[in-house]
């Protein structure tokens, strides 16, 4: 449902939507939505701040045709207990439901306001207002921080009903234990873009080079990348390769991530952008390895929690060489903050753990 190709026509060319069915859904066949993918860039916000809002706005805006083939395709063969929107830009889902039936509704917030700042400054408030007044039709609203929360009730206009918090969890048995090696490796696993910090890790990579306090370290990465990314990610290659060892790892799924991860011995992933959580701290954590992140937004509140790792700030490639080379350079606390990480991982940042929180919340609205 909602193939990319069809709702970008429908939406630029609304006279579209008169066509026979049939045809509007040959627009959502494999081989034309692998075209458009092959031939895609960065997913931009800017000029689709009004495709945001008519996805919002479910079966009372103009792609209401959409909604309800969906709905009731799901309600005919799923009949669900109960529907997860895994973003509120799909809070137009949480209307949908509601209107052709009672099916419980939870929307987990996480980092919208990344889409919407990057949108055109005029549109930013009506993109929010949007999200605060379909926020009603969700039964329960979550987050995964309590930062987040905060940030998504104020940029919301602070609605009547609050945000719940639940600890985002992995299965920590999907994740092997770091392999403790003497070749030290830090390591980045994320989007291999200017976007998450991959130019500040470069950096601070080159500055502990030059000092020559590690001279055993590599810099591994792994994540994929756009043609956006492409120009300014081979500078950045290329200055690391010219200061010391880069592993690039291949694949960015489950198997590969968790290979990956078993090899550091620290993580970090210096995003620019203040974040509600970082996936990749939690998955570190998991495979018993300790991270450096920015003293901002969920990565502060993650961090500090668990005491899995070290914050710093500001966050310049300064600092952060600063925090990696004092880390690096103490086995004894670089060990104290991985079996912290990975405990808290066995005991609340957990998969089962977060089924149940979310249960018992949807239970409780």
């Amino acid at each position: 449902f909602f193939g990319a190709v069809r709702v970008y026509l429908e939406d630029r060319f609304p006279l579209l939507k008169f066509l026979p069915d049939f045809v509007l859904r040959s627009l959502d066949s494999p081989p034309i939505l692998d075209f458009a993918a092959s031939k895609a860039g960065s997913t931009r916000a800017a000029g689709h701040e009004a495709m945001t809002v008519s996805m919002l706005e479910g079966t009372a805006g103009p792609m209401a045709r959409e909604f309800e083939r969906m709905v009731k395709w799901v309600r005919a063969h799923v009949e669900p207990d109960a529907v997860f929107l895994s973003n509120a830009f799909l809070l137009g889902v949480a209307q949908a439901f509601k209107t052709y039936g009672t099916t419980p509704v939870a929307c987990i917030a996480q980092d919208e306001h990344t889409w919407v700042d990057a949108g055109a400054p005029e549109m930013q408030s009506t993109i929010w207002q949007t999200i605060a007044r379909q926020s009603v039709h969700a039964d329960v609203l979550l987050s995964v921080s309590s930062w987040y929360a905060s940030h998504m009730s104020r940029a919301m206009g602070s609605p009547s009903r609050g945000i719940s918090v639940i600890p985002f969890g992995v299965d920590p048995a999907r994740y092997a234990g770091s392999s403790g090696t003497t070749d030290h490796r830090l390591g980045f696993l994320s989007r291999l873009s200017h976007d998450t910090g991959i130019e500040t890790l470069v950096h601070g990579y080159s500055i502990l080079r030059s000092r020559n306090t590690s001279p055993e370290l590599a810099l591994s990465l792994c994540g994929g990348f756009t043609q956006d990314d492409t120009p300014r990610l081979e500078v950045s290659l290329a200055k690391a390769r010219g200061c010391g060892r880069v592993h690039t790892a291949q694949g960015f799924g489950l198997a590969a991530r968790t290979n990956f991860l078993s090899t550091l011995s620290v993580l970090s992933v210096p995003s620019p952008v203040r974040l509600a959580l970082g996936t990749f701290i939690v998955e570190a954590f998991a495979s018993g390895v300790p991270v450096v992140q920015p003293d901002e937004g969920g990565f502060s509140e993650l961090v500090r929690a668990t005491g899995g790792g070290v914050l710093y700030s500001p966050n310049t490639p300064e600092a952060l060489a600063d925090a990696l080379q004092e880390l690096i350079e103490d086995q004894h606390t670089r060990e104290k903050h991985a079996k912290r990480g990975y405990e808290a991982v066995s005991e609340v940042y957990n998969n089962t753990a977060m089924a149940s929180a979310a249960v018992e919340a949807l239970a409780g609205a």
